[in-house]
């Protein structure tokens, strides 16, 4: 047997090795990569999601008591829900609007010696774009390639 053949041999399987090393790094890292943006993928659907709770809960406690807003104890928590409802990570800037105008006139309403009824259906709207936004801001990360 010729010296050579084992050498030659030798080199090529180091070769073959080097070469299957740096396939399998490539595709560990494409996987890490990828399994990367699927975990933040699901981060940012998670966080609308709370941003969506958030929102629905602040609504759900002001319409609970907003009936009974001209009684002055319920006042003050309608104007606290209102301002929590401003706060929320998924308040539009109509909703926004919509709350400072009710605020505006539920503040004005306390002082009325016959409080005149306040019409949430600007706020509903408001927030129901709100909502609306938010399930298509989640609808575009969930399909998002």
């Amino acid at each position: 047997m010729e010296p050579w053949i084992p050498i030659t041999v030798a080199v090529i399987a180091a070769i073959v090795s080097l070469i299957a090393a740096l396939a399998s790094h490539r595709q560990a890292t494409n996987a890490r990569n990828s399994a990367e943006k699927l975990d933040s993928r699901a981060h940012r659907i998670a966080r609308i999601d709370r941003e969506v709770e958030e929102l629905r809960e602040s609504f759900k406690g002001l319409m609970t008591i907003f009936g009974n807003y001209s009684d002055p104890e319920y006042t003050s928590k309608c104007m606290a829900l209102l301002e929590m409802l401003i706060a929320s990570q998924g308040a539009t800037a109509d909703l926004e609007k919509a709350a400072q105008k009710l605020l505006g006139e539920m503040a004005m309403a306390r002082f009325r010696p016959t409080p005149a009824g306040l019409d949430p259906t600007e706020l509903r709207a408001a927030y129901k774009q709100a909502q609306k936004a938010l399930a298509d801001k989640r609808q575009q990360e969930a399909t998002d390639k």
